[in-house]
């Protein structure tokens, strides 16, 4: 069997776990002390999450993705990873590497890009670079960790680290401050 093998350093382990336990719709076949290991036939992936202090800085990776066969299985993992408390942002219809697709996007603890998509046709022209998920807007957090201002990417990330805690979110065109999970 040859299968891709990807190593993700992680700052909180345990909710890095948990992301891809959800994402991947399975437990891992390894769960260590700083080690966790997922092996995958659907895709075929050995990913493993090492436990660090300092993950990786972002660099040229702009994300990873998951191809599908139907915007069922798109809309399945879109709830299947919101249920779980990750934040998800949809794309139907998009234009993206010559192809039309429908798609959602979930970035993990340590701020990985995921991509879970079905190609519907080809496309006579690139298209987009991928959303800017997380993006740049600014939104006001309070939360079991106090208060703060913070980009989106920070946001998801923060809401990540503690998935079930009371998170309260205002954004410029808000009209007062809402529960996270009430937020599209």
């Amino acid at each position: 069997m040859t299968r891709i093998h990807v190593s993700l350093a992680a700052r909180d382990i345990a909710a890095s776990r948990r992301f891809y336990e959800t994402l991947f719709g399975q437990p891992p076949v390894k769960d260590l002390p700083g080690y966790v290991k997922f092996s995958v036939a659907d895709p075929s992936v050995n990913l493993s999450l090492v436990q660090s202090d300092r993950p990786g800085a972002p660099g040229p990776v702009r994300h990873y993705g998951i191809e599908v066969d139907s915007t069922e299985a798109v809309v399945g993992a879109h709830g299947r990873i919101r249920a779980a408390g990750f934040a998800t942002m949809d794309e139907t219809g998009t234009t993206c590497c010559f192809a039309v697709q429908d798609k959602v996007w979930a970035v993990d603890p340590d701020g990985n890009r995921w991509e879970i998509f079905v190609v519907l046709a080809a496309a006579e022209e690139m298209g987009d670079a991928p959303p800017p998920m997380p993006g740049d807007s600014v939104w006001h957090y309070n939360g079991p960790t106090g208060q703060a201002q913070l980009k989106q990417s920070e946001l998801i990330q923060r809401i990540g680290q503690n998935p079930s805690g009371n998170h309260q979110v205002w954004k410029a065109g808000m009209s007062e401050w809402q529960s996270w999970r009430n937020v599209p």
